[in-house]
């Protein structure tokens, strides 16, 4: 299992948008008490990338299908 973090900024993730769309049985493993276990995610290998088309971060070319 790994993290692909989306809409990070200089390497930053605004809190609302830790573990958005998760689905139920994930979040039941990294939010189990409604609190965010940060000690497991931070045992997953990760991938942090900015939002597509934001112009406050450098944009990886290539298509959007």
């Amino acid at each position: 299992m790994y993290n692909v973090i989306v809409g990070a900024v200089d390497g930053v993730l605004a809190a609302d948008r830790l573990l958005e769309g998760l689905d139920d049985d994930l979040a039941a493993i990294f939010r189990p008490s409604g609190e965010v276990n940060i000690e497991r995610l931070l045992r997953l290998p990760t991938l942090l990338m900015p939002e597509v088309g934001d112009s406050r971060t450098p944009q990886v070319p290539g298509s959007v299908t």
